[in-house]
């Protein structure tokens, strides 16, 4: 079988800032068999990266060119490989099956095929978001990780300054580095950037070096005893006011040098009587230099994820066509991160719009999100400006949000919910379960938010009466019943009137962070009954059950691929007597 495979390339080699002119989106057929005998891969790209090193590899020469073959010169006209995350389709290697998640070099285009020699491995979602396998828990993370942990060095109280702070591998240096007990301060682009950084991050301090005429006299203003580790992501002018102000035995990751790919005016010219007298450690590294700490990367990241101690930045572009305008995009702004999404799975359609709620752990403000076409091409997510909010304590603690319902909605069934119905709550949430329990704490996920909610909403005291002749008998419904609030309340065990100032319930996907249940343990993914919240205490097990992603976004088992949650409401209305359950 043989399909029409879109793809990016270049028209020629590009020796400046990259333009829309610069890229050409190209045809061709691909087969989706493997031959006889071929160890091949077919994929179906899921993600790729977006990156600001690949304007090296688009250049007629590039001395970096030569540090790696991942790295090296792309032939205008041919395909572009990228890191990313897919599905296979057909498979002739013994290693790969069809239907397994995978992650590795793929392309710039809707399908990639693996030869043997090539990078890829199975892929293990964890649980979490695939596009954070492209980020975050990918060569992104472990740039940072290892950039910052193993090169710097880092000690506690120590002093450190990021620039692109915003950008998909210095939002995550600063992380870590706050994580580690540093004074961290940030610089970026734009405002809305320096907001971000200190108010969703968590940065000390963060400055728009646009808006700055002496850098060096700006950081001396920010560190004015000195900087003890520079993560340089953009070289230059930034790099020599650093230098400038470190301490002695000051530390440098020289990450990337993104200001000077574009514009062969910009060198960095380091007053090297500092690096000298100062004792300071310049290197340069790539992530590959350190999959050894591969393994506590990813342990103590995704610890970090589950505790909502990091947030995540995504800017996530849809379809092949948006490549270009996303590449470019990393050299003005607004936003230096990108992923593309290549392909969704099982794209809804219809009128008919499944909501969820997408509760990264990584955010502070989850943002409702369709499961139908999204309304455009450029997801930016949201995030809250309450820095407390996105707070935990130090101890093994957390401030759990959820949302609550004040007082009973209106009576009047056309009157329609607003803003003010609800409040976002606040409490102490233990990330423990006490010894002896069989409970199993969640890092809630996804939760469903469907329209069936508002009949619990309602008060049930002024409901409207059932029929006398209805003859409702708790545990058994005839024919002629009404299913007015009390009537649900009473037949449906998921369907109760809610309490005042409560946490509001729904069906979700999460993550286990504790559990003294026999049938749980920490990180498994489960679905079941959760909340409108941060976090969730299944009191018995009895509402949850272990998930098999399957592949597939956790959003679909909320919604097309939904299983436990309909055969769990049709058990318990077959043992409350329904009679065509």
């Amino acid at each position: 079988m043989e399909v029409t495979n879109k793809f990016i390339t270049i028209k020629g080699h590009i020796e400046d800032a990259p333009q829309e002119s610069d890229f050409e989106l190209k045809t061709e057929s691909f087969s989706l068999s493997v031959v006889s005998g071929a160890k091949d891969v077919i994929i179906k790209n899921l993600y790729v990266s977006i990156d600001p090193y690949q304007i090296n590899r688009m250049k007629s020469y590039s001395s970096s060119q030569k540090s790696s073959i991942y790295a090296g010169r792309i032939t205008p006209g041919q395909v572009i490989e990228a890191y990313g995350v897919g599905i296979v389709l057909a498979s002739g290697h013994t290693d790969f099956e069809k239907d397994e998640l995978v992650a590795g070099v793929l392309s710039w285009g809707e399908y990639s095929i693996y030869k043997e020699g090539g990078i890829l491995h199975k892929l293990d979602a964890m649980g979490f978001p695939l596009s954070y396998h492209v980020g975050i828990l990918a060569l992104s993370g472990l740039t940072a990780y290892g950039g910052f942990f193993e090169l710097c060095k880092p000690k506690k109280g120590e002093k450190v300054f990021v620039s692109a702070a915003s950008g998909s591998v210095g939002n995550l240096v600063g992380q870590y580095a706050k994580l580690h007990g540093c004074y961290v301060v940030g610089c970026a682009g734009t405002q809305k950037k320096v907001e971000l950084l200190k108010e969703v991050l968590g940065f000390d301090d963060a400055f728009n070096y646009k808006e700055e005429t002496d850098l060096k006299s700006t950081l001396k203003r920010y560190f004015p005893d000195g900087i003890d580790i520079y993560f340089d992501n953009v070289g230059a002018e930034m790099l020599e006011a650093a230098i400038s102000n470190m301490n002695a035995f000051g530390r440098v990751a020289m990450c990337g040098v993104i200001s000077e790919y574009t514009d062969k005016g910009k060198r960095a010219a380091p007053d090297m009587i500092d690096v000298v007298y100062k004792r300071i450690k310049i290197q340069g590294f790539l992530a590959a230099d350190y999959m050894n700490v591969y393994g506590d990367f990813i342990t103590k990241t995704t610890d970090h994820l589950l505790t909502g101690k990091m947030k995540v930045l995504e800017d996530i572009s849809e379809g092949v066509e948006s490549i270009p305008s996303a590449f470019i995009g990393l050299f003005r702004g607004p936003w230096c991160i990108s992923h593309l999404k290549v392909y969704d799975c099982l794209m809804m359609d219809g009128s008919y719009h499944a909501l969820c709620l997408q509760i990264f752990p990584s955010t502070c403000a989850p943002n409702i999100t369709s499961a139908s076409s999204p309304s455009s091409k450029k997801e930016q997510k949201n995030f809250s400006s309450d820095k407390k909010s996105c707070s935990s304590e130090i101890s093994r603690n957390a401030v759990e949000r959820f949302a609550a319902l004040p007082q009973h909605n209106h009576n009047n069934p056309a009157v329609l919910l607003h803003k003010s119905d609800f409040e976002l709550a606040r409490k102490a949430c233990p990330l423990s379960v006490e010894s002896g329990s069989i409970g199993v704490l969640v890092k809630n996920l996804y939760v469903s938010s469907n329209p069936y909610q508002i009949i619990r909403m309602k008060n049930p005291n002024s409901s409207r009466k059932v029929p006398s002749n209805a003859g409702i008998t708790p545990g058994k419904v005839n024919d002629n019943t009404i299913l007015t609030l009390p009537t649900l309340a009473l037949h449906m065990y998921h369907v109760q009137v809610y309490v005042c100032q409560n946490v509001v319930t729904a069906p979700g996907v999460g993550r286990v962070v504790a559990s003294g249940h026999p049938d749980f343990q920490k990180n498994d993914v489960v679905e079941g009954f959760l909340s409108w919240g941060e976090y969730t205490m299944v009191k018995d097990g009895y509402t949850s059950n272990k998930l098999e992603t399957m592949g597939f976004a956790l959003s679909y088992h909320l919604g097309i691929l939904v299983n436990y949650l309909t055969q769990h409401l049709f058990t318990v209305q077959r043992k409350l007597g329904y009679r065509n359950a």
